[in-house]
């Protein structure tokens, strides 16, 4: 009787304090602390013939939008394909097709979607592994690759 007495004591003495952790763990969790986008702001990175300029791109159901800006010294180049890869899903039907940028010129590029079902959740956190096929200005066909991250509008 003793040890029931004791066991209800316990739960009686430090029930409310795992009753709060549990609130302010859910608390937490609901104002995003926990959520990756929270702490990484969205970014480009990886790219060094192209550069995507602050917030040029934007990901949603109907596809992935992109804005390559031309920073290679050695002249013009054509954007023969775009890769844009989330999760093992991937799709590469670009408009424009083969633009050709010169030095300093950028283009905004549409990523025609190929993700159905499997792009994420508006508002969810993405990362696309992006790879841009280009030939050069003397036709040596070459690619870039990097990675886009953000929030799903």
């Amino acid at each position: 009787m003793k040890k029931a007495q004791a066991a209800m004591e316990y739960l009686m003495t430090y029930g409310w304090a795992i009753l709060i952790v549990i609130i302010v763990a859910a608390a937490l969790v609901a104002l995003g602390v926990f959520d990756p986008c929270t702490w990484s702001p969205p970014a480009a990175t990886g790219f060094s013939v192209f550069t995507v300029p602050s917030g040029g791109w934007n990901y949603n159901s109907t596809g992935f939008e992109i804005v390559l800006k031309n920073t290679m010294g050695g002249g013009s180049v054509e954007v023969t394909d775009i890769d844009a890869t989330y999760g093992s899903t991937s799709s590469s039907s670009i408009t424009p097709a083969n633009a050709t940028l010169g030095v300093g010129d950028q283009q905004t590029f549409l990523v025609n979607s190929g993700f159905g079902n499997s792009a994420p959740a508006t508002g969810s956190c993405y990362s696309l592994d992006v790879v841009v096929t280009y030939k050069t200005a003397q036709g040596l066909s070459s690619t870039e690759s990097g990675t886009i991250t953000g929030r799903a509008s």
